[in-house]
């Protein structure tokens, strides 16, 4: 290193860090070594560094942290670190640098620190960081990142967006030296915000019944082949996914819960089925919610394949946005009287499918998109209809000797079925009365009119 000689003007080249003072090769003149090597580190951070110049301080301060200097190095550290962390866009955007070596103590790096590092093959993030801005890595070509601390560590690093994951251009990670194909999740409550986005090496996950949310895109592009649960079907049931993409389970995924690869899934301990939490489960077939379930909310059980029975809890009162959408092979659902709400497209896409109603006609409360693109609706089916759909599967896969995924209380549809048919005779009367249609509640234009003016239905009173 260079140093400028106040007495002189002489430059001397100096390279031991160890040394008390540093003397001119001149005069003689003796410096303290701390300001000699700290001055030129103040004025780097002064200034708008490049990487190469933030390179230089690293290697600076490295020899400072050696050589166990004082009060001064410490100054030096807390302004490097303040430097990083407010950069608002990159100062690296214009370097051809294909490794980036993130200084340990770093505890923060801005939005934008690299972005278009377009050579930038390897990251290394120490266990120091819990914040990286957005975009920190956008348009970055990045192929591994090296990552310093532990599960729990990485989990709780904050991503203002997926560009802020140097993962994001589907790199791969590595923990403790190794390739990460298995991820074991620690005791945590929550997988955060973009955790794994686009992460290349990820195969396999495990996940506590301690996590109860799952952040924004936290799986969002992985290839993840097994998914393996520690929990219950109810507990899986519960945990709050922000959006589609949160989830781990996509159609080339195994999900397991408790080593036991999910074909059922009968839920009779919960009141909400959460969004998304059953779909996209390629080897999903049945489907049973206990009188417990009131709510089945977006997307929980859709894009399934193979699901090819339901039976709805004789309770439930909401279907949510696309709840059973894309489930192909579904054939036919009974929906239950005490469903007040529907939202739209709930069974999108499921051309093969009829929907059995006990309702006499479409409520109030369901959306006039909630059967887009079915094969067929049948109203006022009774409950005979859910009676027998429900003792046909329970037969098939009910049978098991535990006491805990037995019916919470037994079906007595004769009542319920007195008590729809008083229902209906006093919906009949009201019909003729208004004039209107008993199949979707239209009107005919007209006591002459045969034909209903909203399905084309032909009045038959």
């Amino acid at each position: 290193m260079e140093w400028e000689c106040n007495e002189c003007g002489a430059i001397n080249e100096v390279d031991d860090f160890e040394a008390e003072y540093v003397e001119c090769c001149e005069c003689g003149a003796e410096c303290d070594t701390v300001e000699v090597f700290l001055q030129p580190v103040w004025d780097i951070l002064d200034s708008e560094p490049t990487y190469e110049q933030l390179r230089d301080v690293e290697a600076v301060l490295f020899s400072a942290g050696r050589c166990n200097w004082g009060d001064e190095w410490q100054d030096v550290l807390e302004s490097y670190k303040a430097i990083i962390a407010d950069v608002d866009y990159s100062c690296f955007a214009s370097e051809s640098i294909q490794k980036i070596d993130v200084y340990e103590g770093t505890e923060e790096l801005a939005q934008y620190a690299f972005e278009s590092c377009v050579d930038v093959e390897e990251v290394y993030i120490p266990s120091s960081v819990k914040k990286i801005g957005s975009n920190a890595f956008e348009d970055c070509s990045i192929s591994n990142v090296y990552y310093g601390g532990n599960e729990e560590q990485w989990l709780n690093i904050e991503f203002e967006d997926v560009l802020a994951n140097p993962l994001s251009a589907g790199a791969n990670l590595y923990m403790y030296g190794e390739l990460v194909t298995s991820f074991e999740v620690p005791e945590v409550f929550e997988i955060k915000d973009y955790a794994f986005s686009n992460c290349e090496s990820l195969k396999e996950i495990t996940i506590p019944a301690s996590v109860k949310i799952i952040g924004s895109e936290a799986f969002d592009s992985c290839s993840i082949e097994k998914v393996n649960y520690l929990g219950s079907l109810n507990e899986w049931a519960q945990i709050s996914v922000i959006d589609e993409l949160s989830m781990p389970i996509d159609m080339g995924t195994q999900f397991y819960v408790n080593g036991e690869l999910v074909t059922k899934v009968e839920l009779n301990a919960v009141s909400t089925v959460c969004k998304h939490v059953f779909s996209y489960n390629k080897n999903l077939e049945t489907v049973i919610l206990h009188d417990c379930v009131t709510s089945i909310e977006e997307g929980a059980f859709s894009n399934n394949p193979n699901l090819t029975h339901v039976i709805l809890s004789k309770k439930l009162e909401k279907i949510g946005y696309n709840a059973f959408s894309y489930c192909k092979n579904l054939k036919s659902i009974t929906i239950p009287k005490s469903v007040t709400q529907i939202d739209g497209y709930a069974f999108f896409d499921n051309k093969d499918l009829t929907v059995y109603c006990e309702a006499v006609v479409r409520p109030e409360g369901w959306h006039e998109d909630w059967a887009s693109d079915v094969g067929k609706v049948v109203w006022n089916c009774g409950p005979s209809n859910s009676e027998k759909e429900y003792d046909d599967v329970l037969e098939q896969n009910c049978n098991k000797e535990t006491k805990e995924e037995q019916p919470s209380e037994e079906f007595s549809f004769e009542e319920e079925y007195k008590e729809a048919l008083k229902d209906l005779e006093g919906e009949q009367a009201r019909y003729r009365a208004q004039n209107l249609c008993q199949y979707c509640g239209g009107t005919f234009r007209g006591r002459s009119v045969v034909y209903c003016s909203e399905c084309g239905k032909t009045k038959d009173y």
